[in-house]
């Protein structure tokens, strides 16, 4: 059976799991299995039981073009690395099953993680998830260093991030046509920059196919265990635009995820402007994160000094659009423009603006 192309009702999708013989009927019945329906890029489902375990289902989203495409990108990625026996098996969520002609993806379910977004915007200086993000760097490592020649075929079929990025300078009409007051504020703080219009435009040539890469590396994709007796257990989901890409992409999403959830969470906030130009010892939130982030990054990846040196500057340019696109997608729909986000956007145009400054007195790399 299959679940139908429109909205699925919750039997719709228990149906399908006892028929495909995911789930057992038994353990359906008297189990108090609860389901949780979300939309983003596709139709997701949290079926849940009292014991925490479960399944996570992903469905095309109609209203989505890509949807259906991009998800059986993800299935097909799952096929290859979802398994037990991957050397990716500890940075995945495990595939309990993909049908690519409905298209679904059923994962296990990661019912002892949060999304690093959620902790961050619930943590303060003292607790904030610096190692967190730390065993991100680790498990990108280990993603980087899988051979990329057998999967040659997805440099040419997916769209590189920074182009989207490079959109920004010129929007095409039907954009302009549909986008919030917010966004249109964006777009002119954006185009009106000649550090950001000069920063976006050299990202092209800076790209760097050489190492699969995620290509969407961003706080909700990366789930956390915070386990008190050991190293945060990190898992990257979302694997819908895996390609052959830049592996500094990746590393930057992970800086971004830190300037931004340092500058707009409410519980970093309340303890005043201190914690953006240091803490009680000097040392800033964003630099000991992002400091710790490139140190395990590349140590894991075992990265020469010369291969640090190489990457370094691209990886803080891509931290810089990486901003930008967030700020973008935040205030696609807003009738305003967050303070928030204006701070950020005057971090990237600071970054763009002297790179090398901003590797050593904002990010604190290593030079």
């Amino acid at each position: 059976m299959a679940i139908a192309e429109s909205a699925a009702t919750d039997d719709d999708v228990i149906r399908f799991l006892i028929d495909g013989g995911i789930l057992e009927a038994e353990e359906i019945v008297g189990s108090g299995v609860t389901l949780q329906e979300g939309v983003r890029r596709n139709r997701n489902t949290r079926v849940e039981f009292s014991d925490g375990s479960g399944v996570f289902v992903k469905r095309p989203e109609p209203m989505s073009p890509l949807s259906q495409d991009t998800l059986i990108a993800e299935g097909e990625f799952y096929l290859a690395h979802g398994t037990e026996r991957s050397p990716l098996a500890g940075v995945l969520a495990r595939l309990r099953h993909f049908d690519r002609s409905v298209p679904v993806i059923v994962l296990e379910l990661l019912s002892h993680h949060r999304s690093l977004r959620e902790i961050c915007l619930t943590s303060g200086v003292i607790d904030f998830p610096i190692s967190a993000y730390r065993s991100a760097a680790r498990a990108l490592a280990d993603v980087h260093g899988l051979a990329p020649a057998s999967m040659s075929n997805r440099i040419a079929s997916v769209v590189r991030p920074v182009e989207w990025i490079a959109g920004l300078r010129r929007p095409e009409p039907r954009i302009l046509t549909s986008i919030s007051n917010a966004g249109l504020g964006v777009l002119e703080i954006v185009q009106a920059s000649a550090s950001i219009d000069r920063g976006i435009a050299g990202l092209e040539e800076m790209w760097r196919p050489e190492a699969l890469v995620h290509g969407d590396v961003r706080a909700d994709n990366l789930l956390v265990d915070l386990r008190p007796d050991g190293e945060p257990d990190v898992r990257i989901i979302d694997w819908e635009l895996w390609q052959v890409g830049d592996p500094a992409w990746d590393v930057a999403g992970l800086l971004e995820a830190a300037v931004t959830l340092v500058i707009g969470s409410p519980a970093l906030a309340d303890t005043g402007p201190d914690v953006l130009t240091g803490t009680a010892n000097g040392i800033s939130v964003i630099q000991v994160t992002c400091r710790g982030i490139w140190n395990s990054y590349a140590t894991a990846r075992g990265l020469s000094p010369a291969d640090r040196q190489d990457m370094t500057p691209r990886v803080v340019t891509y931290c810089a659009a990486r901003i930008i696109q967030s700020v973008a997608e935040l205030t696609a729909r807003a009738d305003a423009i967050p303070g928030a986000a204006l701070v950020l956007l005057q971090v990237a145009e600071n970054i763009f603006a002297e790179p090398e400054r901003a590797t050593a007195e904002f990010f604190a790399l290593p030079r």
